[in-house]
C-alpha cells in the first residue's frame, strides 16, 4: 500500500506544483504522507490547506492524527478539537 501512496504524494505535488491554491490537493497529500509515516511533511501540507481554507475541519482532523504519530497529544488534541468546531459552524 506504500507504493499507492507515494504514487498519490508524487502526482498530489505535481498538483500543486501547477495550481498552489488548492487546499483539496493539500489536504489529500498531508493525508497521505501520514499514511506513509512522514508526519513532519503531512503537517507541512495540512498546513498549508488550512492557510488556504481555514474552514477544511478534515485537514485539522489529519493534523491531529500526524501530531498523535509524533507523540504530541497535546497539539493532537488541539487539531481535532478545531476539527470539530469548523465542523458545528
Amino acid at each position: 500500500r506504500k507504493g499507492v501512496y507515494a504514487s498519490a504524494a508524487s502526482t498530489l505535488r505535481r498538483a500543486i506544483e501547477l495550481d498552489r491554491s488548492q487546499a483539496a490537493a493539500y489536504t489529500v497529500l498531508g493525508e497521505a504522507l501520514n499514511q506513509m509515516a512522514e508526519s513532519d511533511a503531512a503537517i507541512e501540507a495540512l498546513q498549508e490547506a488550512v492557510r488556504i481554507q481555514p474552514e477544511n475541519g478534515r485537514a485539522f482532523y489529519a493534523m491531529g492524527i500526524a501530531y498523535d504519530r509524533k507523540g504530541n497529544p497535546e497539539r493532537a488534541a488541539e487539531m481535532y478539537r478545531l476539527s470539530r468546531e469548523v465542523a458545528a459552524r
